[in-house]
């Protein structure tokens, strides 16, 4: 797919009334619209065959659609279990991204299109991502809010190494381990910044 991200999500989004012209202005995605160039970065650092513009695209996707679908439950207007039914759904045409003007819908099944060739894998990380983001809330003190956030962190990683997979051309489990520590670290200053 040579498509790049901005003319990806301004497909998805046509019918809602938001661009990636809108989300790349908005201070609140800023990182996340960063995350696919250090992942690539640290990919180099490790010597990982990798395909630049693939992980470019799919992860800039992906890390977009976190925060548009964070934004929509953190607000009330979504409960996460409906974002996974809909990935989990194959519409085989009937029903398109396109047509939808609900957000964190459209680009759901944006992604969904996009990783459909590893659409278990994915389905099943987004799974683990949400139960860890449920099980943050039943936190009770400090100690169990900091491990809370480290298995959200980590269940972010591997679902983004489980997304970006078929854009890495061998595995590396120092930098698969590397990632999944920073993504613990960056969740918990996260938290940090938060209190």
């Amino acid at each position: 797919m040579g498509t790049d991200l901005s003319t990806l999500v301004n497909s998805a989004l046509e019918s809602s009334g938001l661009s990636f012209e809108e989300i790349e202005g908005q201070r609140r995605f800023k990182t996340y619209i960063k995350v696919p160039n250090y992942v690539c970065k640290y990919l180099e650092k490790f010597n990982v065959p990798h395909d630049k513009a693939g992980i470019e695209r799919t992860l800039g996707l992906f890390y977009i659609w976190l925060k548009v679908v964070d934004d929509e439950i953190d607000n009330g207007k979504l409960d996460g279990r409906i974002i996974l039914e809909r990935f989990d759904t194959l519409f085989e045409g009937k029903v398109h991204y396109s047509d939808v003007n609900i957000p964190s819908i459209a680009l759901t099944d944006l992604l969904r299109d996009l990783t459909w060739q590893h659409h278990h894998g994915v389905y099943e990380a987004l799974k683990n991502l949400y139960r860890s983001v449920i099980s943050e809330k039943d936190a009770r003190n400090i100690r169990q809010l900091i491990e809370a956030r480290k298995q959200v962190g980590r269940a972010t990683a591997l679902a983004t190494l489980e997304v970006m997979s078929p854009y890495i051309y061998s595995r590396n489990s120092d930098f698969e381990r590397f990632f999944i520590d920073l993504g613990e670290a960056a969740n918990v200053y996260d938290l940090y910044l938060d209190l």
